[in-house]
């Protein structure tokens, strides 16, 4: 079971293709209902992204230990 996906963004997604292309990527993941969450790697300096990135994903990975395996 796919808990959740996570993309690492670095600059080139600030670029217009790669906006239109994130964009996209946003809806399919809704329509699939798989949790997404992005990554910022140039804020480095600015947030802590690996302990900003866990905080999001931390719920999620935890609903999945109460639902049974498959």
């Amino acid at each position: 079971k796919i808990v959740c996906v996570i993309e690492l963004d670095d600059p080139s997604h600030e670029r217009a293709d790669r906006i239109i292309r994130d964009r996209w990527l946003d809806t399919i993941m809704t329509l699939a209902r798989v949790p997404f969450v992005r990554a910022s790697v140039t804020k480095l300096e600015e947030i802590p992204p690996v302990w900003e990135t866990r905080d999001k994903i931390r719920p999620l990975v935890a609903a999945t230990k109460s639902e049974p395996l498959h």
